[in-house]
């Protein structure tokens, strides 16, 4: 897994590095909890997926999203976001109701993943 230094770590390297008492961390706490946050928004992204259930995996590439500007990696979170949109506009083509179509526009989150795209 990539850290948001540049370096990579396996996930059990960075359970041991997050939770062993005996082992030093070799990277300061906020960069190993950005590792392992990494580690679960992917796993959330996979089983949302796996599942087929569309709002939980526009949410988790919006968290990727937010996760890969806070380490500084704009064209991963743009990537991440444009995925979210194009999850995002299937729901809403696939939604009959003009109410609830019109909804997804008006939701704070959305709009939020739809300006931070065009960036």
């Amino acid at each position: 897994m990539a850290l948001c230094d540049g370096s990579t770590r396996s996930s059990r390297e960075l359970g041991k590095l997050r939770w062993s008492r005996e082992t030093e961390i070799a990277e300061p706490p906020a960069a190993a909890d950005r590792a392992l946050a990494l580690l679960a928004l992917r796993r959330a992204l996979a089983v949302a997926l796996e599942i087929g259930q569309p709002r939980l995996t526009w949410q988790s590439h919006a968290a990727l999203a937010r996760l890969h500007a806070a380490c500084g990696r704009a064209e991963e979170a743009r990537a991440a976001d444009r995925a979210a949109l194009t999850t995002i506009s299937d729901l809403r083509a696939g939604t009959r109701d003009p109410g609830l179509q019109s909804g997804f526009a008006s939701l704070p989150a959305i709009r939020e993943i739809e300006d931070r795209a065009r960036r």
